[in-house]
């Protein structure tokens, strides 16, 4: 697997599966650099977001894994309120 991120580091999947494989080995920081290099490549990859913190939470960052964890439900909210006819424009308004 780092061989194919190495060859192709501009690709985002590559970087968040390589970052899977390294979490899953017990290397968590490793992982959390392929997941930064994931996020600077796809930004709007709520799963890369989510993925984020849970790595981040698992070393330690907490208020890093806040944002990402916040990133990554902006992100599905503005997904989801689109596919939803009458609910654009109304994802984080309270209920009157």
């Amino acid at each position: 697997m780092s061989r194919a991120a190495k060859r192709r580091p501009q690709r985002a999947l590559l970087r968040f599966n390589y970052a899977l494989a390294l979490f899953s080995n017990g290397r968590p920081e490793d992982a959390l650099n392929e997941l930064h290099a994931a996020q600077t490549l796809e930004p709007s990859d709520a799963a890369t977001q989510f993925f984020t913190g849970v790595v981040a939470l698992r070393v330690g960052l907490v208020s890093e894994a806040e944002r990402c964890f916040r990133e990554a439900l902006r992100l599905i909210l503005r997904t989801k309120t689109r596919a939803i006819p009458g609910l654009a424009g109304t994802a984080g308004q309270a209920d009157a």
